[in-house]
C-alpha cells in the first residue's frame, strides 16, 4: 500500500521537534539515519520508508541532508499559534545578563534548542514601522513548548547569527563585568560573604570566557552523516 506525505522543500517546512529527534539518533548506521530523516521530516511511517524504491529513497533522503546545510539569514520576526514573536531587539547592547547565561546554557546541546529560541524569541508587546517592543525576559515562567513547533530556517537563522555575536560578546564580557561589579556594592558584599573577592571572580570569568569561545563552534556543529 503506498502512502503519500510531502516533502520538505526548504528548512521552513521542517520543525525544530522533528530537527531534535533527527540530531539525537545515536546509530552510525547510514541506511538507518536516512529512513528515520526522512520518518521525522516527511512525517511519514517508518515502514512505509522501508518499502519505499531504492532510488527514490536515495533521491529525497540527499535533498533532505542538503536542506540541513543551508545557512539562512535572520528572521525579526516569526508568528507560531497566532502570536508573533520578535528576536531581542538591539541584542548587541541590549542584552541582559540572565538572558546571556541561559543562551549560553540552552545552545550547548540540541535537545534544548527550543528553550533557546523562547529566550531568543518572546512575544512582540508593541509595533510602529520596521521596529517592535517584546514581553521582558522572566527565566520562571517561560512557555518553552511553544518553541518545538518553530521552523528550522528560523533556527538556524538565529544561531548563526547569534554565533557570531556571541563570540563578540565573550570578548567584552569579562571587563564590562568587572566595571559592573566594582560600582555595585550589593553584588560586591556576596562575592565577600561567600569568601570570594571581586579579583578570583573576575579571574574565574575570564576563564570560563575563554573556555566558552573555544566551545562555540563545537555547540553549533551539525550532524555529519555521509
Amino acid at each position: 500500500m503506498q502512502v503519500k506525505f510531502t516533502i520538505p522543500e526548504s528548512l521552513a517546512e521542517i520543525k525544530l521537534r522533528d530537527y531534535q529527534k533527527f540530531v539525537d539518533l545515536k546509530s552510525e548506521d547510514e541506511i538507518f539515519v536516512r529512513q528515520k530523516m526522512i520518518q521525522y521530516f516527511c512525517n511519514v511511517p517508518l515502514l512505509a520508508v522501508t518499502n519505499m524504491p531504492r532510488k527514490e529513497f536515495i533521491a529525497i533522503s540527499s535533498h533532505l541532508l542538503n536542506l540541513t546545510k543551508e545557512r539562512p539569514k535572520l528572521k525579526p520576526m516569526v508568528t507560531l499559534n497566532g502570536v508573533e514573536y520578535g528576536f531581542i531587539p538591539d541584542l548587541d547592547n541590549s542584552l541582559s545578563l540572565g538572558e546571556f547565561i541561559d543562551i549560553e546554557q540552552f545552545m550547548t546541546e540540541w535537545k534544548n534548542f527550543h528553550k533557546l529560541m523562547t529566550v531568543l524569541y518572546r512575544p512582540i508587546t508593541s509595533k510602529k514601522g520596521g521596529k517592535y517592543l517584546i514581553e521582558d525576559y522572566d527565566s520562571i515562567n517561560m512557555d518553552y513548548s511553544v518553541m518545538l513547533n518553530v521552523d528550522m530556517e528560523t533556527v538556524f537563522g538565529a544561531v548563526f547569527f547569534f554565533k557570531t555575536l556571541s563570540e563578540q560578546l565573550l570578548a567584552i564580557t569579562p571587563k564590562y563585568l568587572q566595571n559592573l561589579l566594582r560600582t555595585n556594592k550589593q553584588a560586591m558584599e556576596v562575592l565577600e560573604k561567600n569568601g570570594v573577592g571581586i579579583s578570583t571572580f573576575i579571574q574565574l570569568l575570564e576563564e570560563a570566557c575563554s573556555k566558552l569561545t573555544m566551545l562555540l563552534p563545537y555547540h553549533l556543529e551539525q550532524p555529519s552523516y555521509s
